[in-house]
């Protein structure tokens, strides 16, 4: 489970959905939930290795990050990426057949609803 500190930038509320900007090391994340933060709160915010999708380019859509791939392991099924992006570190898992080398730089890329906030 990646876990990152972020401090919240904007948050707005449409009935029991919330959007929430959150400003982590210079990452803007978006996140959508089913409560709400005030402007200034520093949150945690958690996800699933398994719920990121990495590869060379990725355009259209929010959380979207340039990083680079400081290691790669693999066994019979998945290929383990960690990943640096603006001094963050965050584990991916994706398919062996992805092809992906150390030292690479790769986009990647978490769903707004993906995105929990842990206490």
């Amino acid at each position: 489970m990646n876990k990152i500190q972020a401090k919240v930038i904007d948050s707005k509320t449409s009935g029991d959905i919330s959007r929430i900007i959150a400003n982590a090391n210079g990452l803007i994340f978006s996140i959508i939930l089913l409560e709400s933060r005030k402007i200034g709160d520093i949150i945690t915010l958690a996800f699933k290795e398994s719920n990121i999708l990495v590869a060379r380019n990725i355009q259209g859509a929010n959380n979207i990050f340039v990083a680079n791939v400081e290691s790669c392991e693999q066994d019979s099924m998945f290929l383990k990426l960690k990943l640096k992006s603006n001094n963050l570190q965050i584990e991916a898992i994706t398919n062996i057949d992805s092809n992906f080398k150390e030292g690479e730089k790769v986009v990647w890329h978490i769903l707004e609803s993906e995105i929990m906030i842990i206490e």
